[in-house]
């Protein structure tokens, strides 16, 4: 039976046997403990032993046959107990107290196909991986591309492996799969908050082969249940994809008593508590390890500080990005930290950037986890294993990641940018850029929108004209459609002026403008950053020309952040090269450009209305003159 014939027999088997209804999780642990009794009878007729007439598919298909009613405890005493570990037979147990208690029809069923070891893996991994995580309704799972992916990166053959936030354990699986087939074994560690999942893991570790694992429950952030003399216990190699975006505030107190080396990792996320609690966890100087967080926390003011203070340690090896929809339920990217404790006793070498995001395919932006094959898995291998700078890779010093705030996203640092445009496919090299002028150096004033929460439209308050992000429409500010609002502070330095660039700082498309006179002391809305330029020494026109060239868009698009919501800072565009052109050529070459453009679209009004007239006169040929008219405008 193949895996696709798997996967439609089990989906059968859940719509005989749920009544026409949801596949509940007590179905669900019944239907494990089969697997469990399935693959002790096959794991027994493999190896051709005959300690007891119960470990045979027949003895039971005949005791069936006779009347017999099967229940949980029959295969627990029969068939599981005699011949499996006590973690086991405990895992059962637990499970045993939620399921179905009456399960002839589902074991005659199993029974019947006689499946051998392979097929109740088969079996019991689909079973777990499509239904646990539906029935469960949270992220208990990881994707298997990404977990091959993180297990050949790390490559953990023999050794210690510890997963604090196991799932349903996949993450463990995989890794143990690795070891066995490179000749090698592990000793995996497991801890899991959701109770339930527990057994679950147990018996699906079993199941594939992994008896040397030990699970234990609990929140790994307020109870690690791997410690000694109240330090963490230390792993050769270690994978975690914890809870993303999960706030740390409800449990505060006791997080902060229960560690000591919060470094100010804020309330609202507490992804980089896992990452501390992974660097404790790892053995010193060969310990490696990847733990999976968002993008948000790569860049996020919040956490600046703690970033800081991770990166002091110098064990961070890598960051990959990859993109948005990898992860089930979720179109927010994700990104990968490689771990590495063998580099903090070395001088900083820089970070690998890696925006691995770019090796997939774009055409198809859904079930990106499919799209994570072979091919790009070699890819992102190889680059991780040669540190090579490649159109999506490059290893970051120190001092710039400083200078950026300590942002690890990888988007930030990547100089060499591949993009589509109306020229055709270009490639952009932004490190040529280094030497240029700031616009900081080029602006009197880049000034910020008003907050929302100041703006009303009834009420008290002088009113004034507001722009929008909407307000913009092909490089041209509507300023007839400008809606009016009413505000109470002093927005003296929200006001717009002739001349003014104005750049969207929100929102997936940039959007970029001149103010014209017709909207001269508009307020700006906090969707845009606001750009004066020093007069005589840059011509509005011709930044405005750079800021939408593949260039100038390249560098907006690599500095903004976010993941719903996209957005640019000031200091992104303060610190924006731009070409060092003389004022005089600026203008020179805009008027030149503005006058070709005229000319061409001329002389394209001109074609069109040549081309018509012919098709008129064609037409008229072809005898349509009393049929065809032009109508009434």
């Amino acid at each position: 039976m193949k895996r696709d014939q798997v996967k439609v027999w089990v989906m059968r088997l859940f719509d005989q046997y749920a009544v026409g209804g949801p596949v509940y999780l007590e179905l669900l642990n019944s239907t494990l403990i089969i697997c469990l009794s399935a693959y002790v009878i096959a794991r027994s007729e493999e190896n051709g032993r005959e300690e007891s007439r119960a470990l045979t598919y027949s003895y039971w298909m005949k005791e069936i046959e006779r009347g017999r009613r099967v229940h949980v405890e029959d295969l627990f005493y029969d068939v599981i107990f005699p011949q499996t570990p006590k973690e086991v037979r405990g895992a059962v147990s637990e499970l045993g107290n939620a399921t179905v208690p009456l399960i002839e029809p589902l074991v005659k069923v199993f029974y019947n196909l006689k499946p051998d070891v392979d097929i109740v893996r088969e079996i019991t991994e689909c079973i777990i991986t499509t239904y646990y995580p539906s029935v469960i309704m949270g992220p208990v799972s990881t994707p298997s591309t990404v977990n091959r992916m993180c297990v050949r990166l790390l490559a953990p053959e023999k050794g210690t492996f510890y997963d604090g936030a196991a799932g349903i354990g996949s993450t463990c699986v995989e890794a143990g799969r690795y070891a066995e087939e490179n000749g090698g074994s592990l000793s995996i560690w497991a801890q899991e908050k959701l109770a339930m999942l527990c057994p679950v893991l147990t018996i699906r570790a079993y199941i594939n082969g992994l008896e040397q694992i030990t699970v234990h429950r609990g929140d790994t952030l307020l109870f690690p249940q791997y410690m000694e003399n109240g330090y963490s216990v230390h792993f050769d190699y270690s994978i975690m994809f914890p809870p993303l975006g999960q706030s740390w505030e409800s449990a505060s107190c006791e997080v902060e008593m229960a560690r000591n080396d919060l470094w100010g990792v804020p309330k609202s996320n507490a992804e980089w508590l896992f990452v501390q609690h992974m660097i404790a966890s790892l053995r010193c100087e060969t310990g490696r390890g990847i733990v999976a967080v968002s993008t948000g926390t790569l860049f996020n003011e919040a956490a600046c500080y703690v970033r800081h203070r991770v990166l002091e340690q110098n064990c961070i090896e890598c960051v990959i990005g990859l993109p948005g929809n990898i992860l089930p339920n979720s179109p927010a990217p994700l990104s990968l930290l490689l771990i590495n404790k063998g580099l903090s006793r070395q001088k900083s070498a820089g970070i690998l950037m890696v925006q691995a995001e770019r090796l997939f395919p774009t055409a198809s932006k859904i079930r990106l986890a499919e799209q994570l094959d072979e091919k790009i898995m070699s890819q992102i291998e190889s680059i991780v294993k040669t540190r090579a700078s490649t159109f999506c890779s490059r290893v970051v010093p120190l001092e710039e990641i400083r200078q950026n705030d300590w942002v690890l996203l990888p988007s930030r640092y990547m100089t060499d940018r591949r993009v589509d445009s109306a020229l055709g496919p270009l490639v952009i090299n932004l490190h040529r850029t280094q030497e240029w002028p700031r616009l900081n150096a080029a602006a009197e004033k880049i000034y910020r929108g008003i907050n929302s929460k100041w703006v009303s439209k009834e009420g008290a308050g002088r009113q004034y004209k507001l722009i929008n992000y909407a307000d913009i429409q092909d490089g041209v500010l509507q300023t007839e459609n400008l809606k009016t609002c009413l505000v109470q502070k002093n927005v003296e330095g929200c006001l717009v002026r002739t001349g003014d660039i104005l750049v969207s700082c929100k929102g997936a498309q940039i959007k970029t403008c001149i103010v014209p006179e017709t909207a001269e002391g508009a307020l700006l809305s906090l969707n845009f950053i606001g750009l004066r330029l020093k007069k005589q020494l840059y011509c509005p026109e011709f930044l405005l020309h750079y800021l939408n060239s593949p260039v100038g868009l390249s560098y907006l698009r690599g500095r903004q952040v976010g993941t719903s919501i996209v957005t640019l800072k000031n200091e992104d565009l303060r610190q924006m090269p731009i070409p060092p052109v003389p004022f005089e050529l600026q203008a020179e070459y805009t008027k030149e450009y503005a006058k070709a453009c005229r000319e061409i679209e001329e002389a394209v009004r001109r074609l069109r209305l040549e081309r018509e007239q012919e098709t008129w006169k064609l037409y008229h040929r072809m005898g349509l003159k009393s049929v065809l008219s032009k109508a009434q405008e």
